[in-house]
């Protein structure tokens, strides 16, 4: 309860009179020492230059809709240099001012609490808070201008407690946007995003110490664009989404490439019998985009696709897990068509714990003695456009017509065979995806649901 206001002249006698504030006066006029400047707290203050904040802990819902709890935790000042300087960044010459922030060792009293949509995550250890603040400042600046989302709408703050890191996001009033959002929508949102100069006038005006390790980094939206994404993948960590299987509904993690699991399914397809000659087709599925290809191999010439190689190193390099169905079957395909180094390094992957063949997780967990891909997806309700049998019945047409032509033509007559085998395989990778995610949370279900009987 306030009991008095007590109002006093601004002036340096005044406030040298006051521990609290003598402290962070004597912090002041070192900042003005070092930038040069005469120290003038009347004349900063009436300029705009100083003002004192109080910070707020905010402890928003851990997920989703509930009660967040709104402190205060300390008293700042926040001071600007009244001379601007100048700073040459990607060939044209910019103006900030530098900045300072005191903390006045003072006492905090009060406390506000309201129901809003927030997310509270811990960090990996390795994250860089600065950069992490910057990602997050273009992630409302990408809100703001693609999805129409006013500044402040959403509010952020980063935080480290000993080796701990925390990151949370909350609606300051409740609005429901934070359930509602498409944040995997988001996240291309962001990756497709050009900067425009525009931008550092937009962060600067919610976020000027973000702004100001901005420029300190040199302006490097690539590495903004990075910590952007990576803040909307913690987000996506937490998204979850309802599947029927079996009679349950299960409570599933939303497929992303933050989950870091992908998918992968191949088929070869000899297509003579008295020549080393066919295709093998490959589907790679992260989450979030499907990428299909088909190699030839002709008469023992392989014509390799660089492109889908890369894509399943680049996802091994970024400590993907693989998920197969039917290990075996995929080593014995990919060593058909004569990608030996590629079945190679999905058999180290395998010793190293790295691969899961999901044919072996649905057989132990549903009890089945065999497990076909099309009559397992049944539990988790997928719903096909293209089914083996109708690939099978387009290989047969297929080789029937080659048989009747030149044989050094065959790869010309294989167009409609390639694209159904490669619309299967894609159905195929994310089939696996999903039921890979319902098998592992069903099985966590059996085995709580054994402890609590026991």
């Amino acid at each position: 309860m306030v009991t008095a206001v007590v109002e006093e002249r601004l002036s340096p006698s005044t406030l040298w009179q006051r521990e609290p504030l003598a402290l962070a006066l004597e912090e002041y006029e070192e900042a003005k020492a070092k930038w040069s400047e005469e120290p003038s707290i009347f004349s900063d203050y009436l300029h705009g230059r100083l003002h004192s904040e109080v910070v707020c802990v905010v402890y928003p819902p851990k997920r989703d809709f509930g009660r967040y709890l709104k402190i205060p935790n300390r008293v700042l000042w926040r001071i600007v240099s009244s001379k601007p300087k100048l700073k040459a960044v990607d060939g044209r010459t910019i103006t900030f001012r530098d900045h300072r922030v005191i903390e006045v060792p003072t006492a905090t009293y009060g406390k506000y609490s309201d129901y809003t949509y927030g997310f509270f995550f811990e960090l990996d250890p390795a994250e860089d808070l600065t950069l992490m603040r910057i990602g997050l400042a273009l992630l409302m600046i990408v809100l703001r201008k693609k999805l129409r989302i006013p500044f402040e709408t959403l509010m952020y703050s980063l935080g480290a407690v000993g080796e701990k890191k925390l990151m949370e996001i909350h609606e300051p009033e409740s609005a429901g946007l934070i359930e509602k959002l498409d944040w995997l929508e988001v996240k291309k949102l962001i990756e497709e995003y050009q900067p425009e100069p525009l931008d550092e006038v937009l962060m600067e005006s919610f976020d000027e110490y973000a702004y100001s390790d901005f420029i300190t980094i040199g302006l490097n939206w690539d590495l903004a664009k990075r910590y952007a994404v990576k803040a909307v993948e913690y987000v996506l960590l937490d998204q979850r989404i309802t599947l029927k299987f079996k009679d349950l509904y299960l409570s599933i993690p939303k497929p992303s490439r933050a989950l870091k699991i992908a998918s992968i399914d191949a088929l070869f397809l000899k297509l003579m019998d008295q020549a080393d000659t066919g295709m093998l087709s490959l589907a790679i599925y992260d989450g979030e985009n499907v990428k299909s290809s088909t190699i030839y191999k002709d008469f023992g010439l392989l014509h390799p696709d660089p492109s889908i190689e890369l894509a399943i190193s680049s996802l091994i390099n970024e400590d993907f897990t693989l998920l197969v169905y039917g290990l075996e079957q995929l080593q014995r395909s990919l060593i058909s068509c004569g990608l030996k180094s590629l079945a190679l390094m999905v058999k180290s992957l395998a010793l190293e714990g790295r691969v899961i063949d999901v044919k072996d997780l649905a057989t132990k967990v549903l009890e089945l003695p065999v497990a076909p891909l099309e009559e397992v997806e049944k539990v988790v309700n997928v719903q096909r456009t293209m089914s083996i049998a109708e690939t099978i019945l387009e290989f047969e047409n297929s080789r029937r017509n080659i048989a009747t032509k030149p044989p050094s033509s065959w790869m010309n007559f294989t167009k409609y065979l390639r694209e159904k085998v490669e619309t299967c395989l894609s159905e195929n990778v994310k089939s696996i995806y999903l039921l890979y995610l319902a098998l592992r949370e069903y099985e966590r279900k059996l085995v709580t649901s054994c402890k609590e009987n026991f």
